[in-house]
């Protein structure tokens, strides 16, 4: 066997993966050019198939990019703002339009390379298709199948929260089967195809979350709004508010919508949590009639922190307000815990004390 340099192996691996740069003029003509070509048959149907998963998918994106991306006209601006916006987006996204888009990119980049260096795009096509097919011939054991659950479970940077949490469901099944708690309901069979068929998808980028019943625009803000989340962008401010919304709306709705790998991780499984966008869907697909103003308790406590560390509020105000939060600091003594500060939720500590102690006079 001939060796290859880990050099020599890196610069093929990055060659069969995205060898040119396809939102330039010429590739972007290249790809109409294809999607063009009906004579092509099947080949024209897969490169049209694919092209759709790009731009479907970076249109319902525009929301969590926020970029405009879902307003641009006409079918070839679509197409290259959808390749501009892949090659930009860092690669640990782990949003389901992004891996489905980048996924197509990948393809459809191969295509374009063949094809220009006088290739057939329906050889090309057969190729993926004999490719395809043979990545779904899953000949791993059912102990092998149970370990890579396991690894994927604990995988929140590539795998979705609903992902994961179904998988876990799965090897629960199989745990409950091989102990024998299912009795006549047990199905060895039919639980080993399922997580076969649930790892083998995951591993091609898939989520299983169901949406089945959602309308697409209510999926897609889901889906955008547990992204939003995760991106590396988001301050961590307008993070800690998401998170306590949905915290806030999931015990006013009692719905599940942080999911953990709890059956296989149990007590620890909350470190890879997160949170569920199937659920969260549900939610928005039938809201609750009546929620619970967000922490109305710091509506008063978060304006006078306000006022207290805005630049324009005078000297005078902001003097006369610190002086009376001093006053109660004071009054409150040992009731109170802490250094003073004039965040919202030590003046709403403040406030809540002096009217305990005001309705007890």
């Amino acid at each position: 066997m001939t060796k290859t340099s880990k050099k020599t192996a890196g610069r093929k691996s990055a060659a069969a993966k995205s060898p040119i740069k396809l939102s330039t003029p010429a590739n972007v003509s290249r790809i109409i050019a294809l999607l063009s070509d009906g004579s092509t048959g099947e080949a024209h149907d897969r490169i049209e198939e694919w092209a759709d998963e790009i731009t479907n998918g970076f249109a319902a994106l525009g929301l969590w990019l926020g970029n405009g991306a879902a307003e641009v006209k006409g079918y070839r601006p679509r197409l290259a703002r959808a390749l501009r916006l892949i090659e930009a987006t860092p690669k640990r996204s782990r949003n389901v339009n992004v891996l489905f888009a980048r996924r197509a990119y990948d393809w459809i980049a191969e295509a374009v390379a063949r094809t220009s260096a006088g290739g057939s795009l329906t050889d090309y096509v057969a190729e993926w298709e004999a490719r395809k097919a043979e990545s779904e011939t899953d000949k791993r054991t059912l102990p092998q199948l149970i370990k890579r659950g396991e690894e994927m479970i604990r995988d929140y940077d590539n795998f979705d929260a609903d992902t994961r949490a179904l998988i876990d469901l799965s090897l629960q099944n199989i745990r409950d089967t091989q102990a024998g708690r299912l009795g006549e309901y047990a199905d060895p069979e039919g639980d080993e195809r399922k997580l076969r068929e649930q790892i083998t998808r995951a591993e091609r980028g898939e989520s299983l979350a169901d949406f089945s019943r959602m309308k697409p625009e209510t999926a897609e803000a889901a889906r955008a709004f547990v992204a939003l989340m995760s991106h590396d962008g988001l301050p961590d401010y307008c993070r800690d508010s998401m998170t306590e919304m949905l915290s806030q709306l999931q015990s006013a709705t009692g719905a599940g919508l942080w999911q953990t790998p709890h059956y296989t991780l149990g007590d620890s499984a909350d470190e890879v949590g997160d949170w569920s966008a199937a659920t969260l869907a549900g939610v928005f697909h039938n809201p609750p009639r009546d929620l619970p103003a967000l922490k109305p308790e710091l509506d008063l406590a978060g304006m006078i922190a306000a006022v207290l560390t805005h630049p324009d509020t005078p000297g005078y105000v902001a003097e006369g307000l610190n002086q009376g939060l001093t006053d109660l600091f004071n009054y409150a003594g040992g009731e109170t815990q802490g250094h003073f500060t004039t965040s919202p939720e030590y003046v709403a500590g403040l406030l809540a004390y002096c009217g305990k102690e005001g309705g007890e006079e």
